[in-house]
């Protein structure tokens, strides 16, 4: 199944779209009600969003664990149960800010995976909206 890839240029600094990314404050001000994040190899991520508020999320809450960081470069996820999918988020320089990166793989073939894939890529493009909002200028 296809990969869920969004590429735009924030108006910040890699350390701030970094600190976005990897604080419980800076994924609280654009992705989610709530979060706390391990920022290591292996360290657990675990983010909650209001069940009464209207968005795509399939869940109230998802639990993860990072998989892989390169600061400020780049950030590798995996959101959900054994078997969810893989979140790379990559950090270039750009003249404009950041060029952020992200690409969301590993759905599954079966029957209901083109549907999450769909819903996962909706929600993202609200979160990105909303993270390019909170950055500071």
């Amino acid at each position: 199944m296809s990969a869920i890839v969004h590429t735009l240029v924030l108006p910040a600094g890699r350390d701030a779209v970094w600190e976005a990314w990897t604080t419980a404050p800076g994924l609280a001000r654009w992705l989610c009600r709530a979060a706390r994040i391990d920022a290591v190899v292996g360290g657990a991520v675990h983010l909650e969003w209001d069940p009464a508020a209207p968005r795509p999320a399939l869940t109230p809450t998802l639990d993860g664990e990072v998989l892989f960081l390169d600061r400020p470069r780049l950030l590798e996820l995996r959101l959900g149960d054994a078997a969810g999918a893989a979140v790379t988020v990559a950090l270039a320089p750009s003249l404009d800010g950041t060029r952020l990166t992200l690409t969301q793989a590993g759905f599954s073939d079966d029957p209901g995976g083109e549907s999450v894939r769909q819903r996962c890529d909706a929600a993202w493009v609200l979160a990105l909206g909303r993270l390019r909002a909170a950055l500071p200028r």
